[in-house]
């Protein structure tokens, strides 16, 4: 199985008229993929199923329906094998180091996809607070290759 990996980190924006304290703008990131239930991305709906939430890990699924959402996913507990109908990609957040790993599976979604759902669902929730929640990829496609064409060895990329 492969994955990608994303970090996040949070800015307090610029625009904002009122400082809003937020207890710890680190967990705006999964405080926004907790507290928002769904989103849509080209007429498809996202929403998360939690599996596992610890002080420092987080372990989850991303669902994304197919053509047509006949069966809706229990807001708790789910069967996978229920879930005929809705694409799933699992991945783990890493609270402490702000790090969101994700299953690549380019028949559900291209990580740059990936990304920008992420962006939806906590876009919205951490603005209402003053602050934007980044995302960027660890090392993106055209980073590795032009590392890869200077080096003149590859030992480790890390």
């Amino acid at each position: 199985m492969k994955f990608f990996a994303v970090r996040y980190f949070s800015i307090q924006t610029s625009y904002a008229l009122f400082d809003i304290e937020y207890e710890d703008p680190g967990n705006l990131f999964v405080d926004g993929i907790k507290n928002v239930k769904e989103v849509e991305y080209y007429n498809k709906r996202c929403m998360f199923r939690f599996l596992l939430d610890e002080k420092r890990y987080l372990i989850d699924y991303l669902l994304k329906s197919k053509e047509i959402s006949l069966i809706e996913p229990d807001d708790e507990l789910f069967v996978e094998d229920e879930l005929t109908n809705w694409d799933k990609l699992l991945f783990i957040v890493d609270k402490k180091r702000q790090l969101f790993v994700c299953q690549h599976n380019l028949s559900v979604a291209t990580p740059q996809n990936i990304q920008n759902i992420l962006n939806k669902f906590v876009d919205r929730y951490s603005r209402k607070y003053g602050y934007e929640v980044n995302l960027e990829f660890l090392v993106d496609e055209l980073k590795f290759w032009e590392i890869i064409r200077e080096s003149e060895g590859l030992y480790q990329i890390a």
